[in-house]
């Protein structure tokens, strides 16, 4: 049986946001789509990277860790950001991934409720 092919899921809100979500093997094909992806997320203007490797499985391949700093410089340099989500922590360079894990740690642990209805009176 073959392996199961990754895949790659780009949403955009405007141009200036953009979420990247990879699931299943980083292996060459689905580099080579992230990629592509990547330069047309730059081609637009976006301003606003989430890439999220929560759904990945595997290393990132060097290539795809370079364009990812690359990325990160150009985006900060026009006042933007990059975050770089479930992956290895050495990809992230800022604190920003640890912001947002600490948060979704502490909701999770919380296992807050919703609000809770007005009282009738």
């Amino acid at each position: 049986m073959p392996a199961p092919a990754g895949s790659v899921q780009l949403t955009t809100i405007g141009s200036a946001d953009v979420l990247l979500a990879l699931t299943g093997p980083v292996d060459d094909g689905l580099t080579d789509r992230t990629l592509a992806l990547l330069d047309a997320v730059q081609a637009i203007g976006a301003t606003h990277v989430i890439v999220d490797l929560a759904g990945a499985i595997g290393p990132l391949p060097p290539r795809l860790r370079d364009t990812l700093a690359k990325l990160r410089v150009h985006l900060e340099s026009d006042s933007g950001w990059l975050l770089v989500d479930g992956g290895p922590d050495d990809v992230e360079g800022s604190d920003l991934a640890r912001v947002f894990g600490a948060y979704r740690e502490v909701l999770t642990e919380a296992a807050l409720p919703g609000p809770s209805a007005p009282a009738r009176s």
